[in-house]
């Protein structure tokens, strides 16, 4: 069995649009990492409990659940590590992470062996347009800054001070990744195998 300190935690954080699912799934494609999306498992969480929370948005019921049950979701995501990690060695990206004390949390129940923050950005006009293409929706520009605004609230921009490395979603695809895959490297994340 594998144990919590020797697994590599690598969080993809960034806001609506970023890049971070497209570089999660590039990177379990080509490097096998291990991966937890948070949004799927909040919207997991939403849906069986719906019925219960159903006048609040998403991010708002994921603060009425911490508020009623401190540190949940560092357990919950704690346990989808624990069953993600396949093989020693292989690090396990968490994606669309909005808290830096759900960050904490985690790196303090598990204490991995590596936990490094990779914060990605782009303008904002870009965010939005990804984000509209991504959901199927046409948020005007109010109502895309009122979703940031209220990652903001969460605590988003306090995981982009506490960033490991910011690296900027423009240009092509491949100079992304190919940014992202050097900032691996000097981790010792794509080396580790």
């Amino acid at each position: 069995m594998i144990k919590d300190t020797d697994i590599s935690l690598l969080y993809l954080t960034g806001h609506h649009g970023a890049g971070k699912s497209e570089l999660s799934r590039y990177l379990v494609t080509k490097y096998r990492f291990g991966a937890v999306e948070t949004g799927a498992m909040v919207r997991d969480l939403y849906g069986i409990r719906s019925s219960e929370y159903k006048n609040l948005s998403l991010g708002e019921f994921v603060v009425e659940i911490e508020a009623k049950f401190p540190g949940y979701f560092s357990i919950e995501l704690a346990s989808m590590v624990r069953s993600t990690v396949a093989e020693d060695g292989i690090p396990v990206i968490i994606n669309g992470m909005r808290s830096y004390q759900y960050i904490s949390e985690l790196s303090e129940r598990m204490k991995p062996h590596i936990s490094k923050i990779l914060w990605t950005e782009a303008p904002e006009k870009t965010l939005r347009k990804r984000y509209n293409t991504r959901e199927g929706k046409n948020l005007s520009i109010v109502e895309f800054n009122n979703l940031m605004q209220f990652d903001i609230r969460l605590g988003i921009s306090v995981i982009r001070d506490h960033a490991d490395a910011v690296i900027s979603n423009i240009g092509t695809i491949d100079a992304f990744r190919k940014r992202v895959e050097n900032e691996l490297c000097a981790w010792g994340l794509l080396g580790i195998r």
